[in-house]
């Protein structure tokens, strides 16, 4: 069996913009003009600590705007507007030196962040955190960069600082680096650092706590099970230290036991909506699905607003066939006005199951945003092909391909399993011929080819498209699997065609669509009883596939067991009423 769906997501993306540093707004705040508000500084995310802390009042010293620093804001504001972010950044260099203002020294320190120029990242910072010595922020930021620039006493003594401010804003800030460099490319420095920063404070559960987030992503588990346990000896049932133990413990294999200390420590904490948060979360990737479920009610119960709750209890109900139960939990993220691009989305779902086609179409509509809203309208398109708007369908996804290029591939391979879906099959290979002058060689594209050309009877083109694809990717397993069926079901040629599927088995030895060519391979060769045993696997896996029902059910009759025969296929057909490839196979042998 080949599977049919071609639509490999895009990994690209486009070349992420650069963040803007309000110079402007600066401008005339530090000339008296403007009111102090926060301004937007460039995104730095290998700078930023996250989450910031809790705004406070900025007490910031008298700064005239002098004719250097003007010039230097305004050209390092055009700077950023070009996406020269190097250049950008000498001028906000200059500018923090020409005011006492830690404004500039902030921006300058954020924007070095986003550039990756740790050396000047570091300078900004810690003229950021003498200019504003109260500054937080400024603490965290140079205690991160120092890091990234190899600084590991500056890193320190920043981190000193910190620890030493009243609790719990010191552990926070703390935890906030951690976190940062734990997610960043410089894990082996920043664990260096903190286990020193641990051992010159050897009763800091927050020290401890965070040589364990780092060791924790650099994968060093039996270190970040010892330092959390060591957090939680200082401070016994800490929620953070307590969560990420039990997230060591079961990445290491004792799931059970992980979870069920968490469960004692949200028992004490029980008004903590994050630890109770998480630990459902990881009650769900255990599979505990009752358990989890009962966690994010209790949460929903304490807070009825809580959208994580909603959102996780309406996709559980999804999960379980409760379409009633999840359209009142997905309607209320709706009513409050959060997470309504999934939210709508989800309710999209609902309606089309139910076979209310117009309702799901409002739905999908109203997602504006991400992932969901390419796949909404992808979704009408199917809609609309489905009840016969096949032209409107083409429409739709030809005006979004002009207006999002970067998802055209995306959508020529939508394109073409619609068509495929609705038997337009010269229609597909036009698309797909199309696409490919636009994108050769690609793969989804060609593989997508290979299926209607076979469909169609043009071997020659299937098969020399799964062996390009071959040629770059030798272990690609759908091409495999589909020139390995294309060969046991459109020739003779066997033994070829069992060297594929083998191949492919081996790598994906549960996957329904590979046994099911296994089988119909089996069958070819006059190997009955393996075919059946590949075959009723597949069955089983897929949960009723209409076209492995049609396999097993024509393996069966030639076996002689004509009654099990009519038995699969009349299961099948009550589940796919529809399903041309079942019908074919029943007509074909019952007339």
């Amino acid at each position: 069996m080949v599977a049919v769906s071609t639509s490999k997501h895009e990994r690209g993306g486009g070349r992420r913009a650069l963040g803007r540093v309000c110079l402007t707004a600066m401008v005339l705040t530090i000339s008296g003009c403007a009111a102090l508000r926060p301004h937007a500084p460039a995104p730095g995310p290998r700078a930023a600590a996250s989450p910031a802390p809790a705004p406070v009042a900025r007490r910031l010293p008298p700064a005239p705007l002098t004719g250097p620093l003007l010039y230097h804001l305004l050209a390092g504001e055009i700077a950023l507007q070009r996406g020269r972010a190097e250049f950008a950044l000498g001028q906000l260099m200059r500018a923090a030196g020409e005011t006492p203002d830690p404004r500039v020294a902030e921006a300058a320190a954020r924007l070095a962040g986003y550039a990756h120029n740790d050396r000047l990242g570091l300078e900004a910072a810690q003229r950021w955190a003498h200019l504003e010595p109260d500054s937080v922020s400024a603490r965290e930021v140079a205690a991160v960069l120092a890091v990234r620039a190899g600084k590991p006493d500056v890193a320190l003594a920043q981190m000193d600082h910190l620890l030493s401010l009243p609790a719990p804003a010191g552990a926070r800030a703390l935890l906030r680096v951690a976190g940062v460099l734990a997610g960043g490319s410089d894990r082996d420095a920043a664990l260096a650092v903190f286990r020193r920063l641990a051992k010159r404070h050897p009763k800091e559960a927050a020290a401890h706590l965070a040589v364990a987030r780092v060791a924790f992503q650099a994968r060093r588990l039996p270190l970040a099970a010892a330092q959390s346990r060591r957090a939680l000896a200082l401070r016994p049932d800490w929620p953070p230290a307590a969560l990420l133990l039990a997230e060591v413990r079961i990445r290491q294999g004792h799931a059970d036991a992980a979870l069920a200390g968490l469960k004692k420590v949200v028992a004490v904490h029980p008004d903590e909506r994050e630890l109770r948060l998480a630990y459902a979360r990881l009650l769900l990737q255990a599979e505990r699905i009752p358990d989890a479920t009962r966690q994010f009610r209790e949460l929903l119960r304490r807070d009825p607003k809580d959208a994580d709750a909603l959102y996780a209890l309406g996709l559980l109900a999804l999960q379980a066939d409760h379409p009633k139960e999840a359209r009142g939990y997905m309607t209320r993220l709706v009513e409050l006005g959060v997470r309504t691009d999934a939210a709508h989305y989800y309710l999209g779902r609902i309606a089309e199951a139910e076979g209310h086609s117009q309702q799901a179409i409002a739905e999908y509509g109203q997602v504006r945003r991400g992932q969901l809203a390419l796949d909404s309208q992808i979704r009408i398109a199917r809609i609309l092909a489905a009840r016969g708007e096949v032209a409107q369908a083409r429409k739709r996804l030809s005006q979004l391909r002009q207006r999002v290029p970067a998802l055209a591939v995306r959508l020529y391979l939508a394109e073409g399993e619609i068509l495929r879906e609705t038997d337009h099959y010269r229609q597909a290979l036009s698309v797909y011929d199309h696409a490919l002058e636009r994108h050769p060689g690609n793969d989804d594209l060609l593989y997508g080819r290979a299926l209607i050309a076979a469909h169609l009877g043009d071997l020659k083109r299937a098969e020399s498209d799964l062996k390009t694809i071959l040629a770059r990717d030798p272990d690609n397993v759908e091409a495999l699997n589909a020139l390995g069926y294309t060969l046991a079901d459109r020739t003779t040629r066997y033994h070829e065609a069992l060297g594929y599927i083998r191949k492919a088995l081996a790598r994906k030895p549960d996957d329904p669509a590979i046994l099911d060519s296994m089988g119909w391979v089996q069958f070819r060769l006059g190997h009955l009883p393996q075919a059946l045993d590949y075959l009723r696997r597949a069955l089983k896996l897929s949960g009723g596939d209409d076209e492995i029902a049609a396999h097993l059910g024509e393996v069966l009759w030639a076996s002689g067991a004509r009654g099990e025969a009519r038995k699969v296929w009349d299961r099948a057909l009550r589940a796919h009423p529809d399903s041309g490839a079942l019908r074919a196979v029943v007509r074909r042998f019952e007339r």
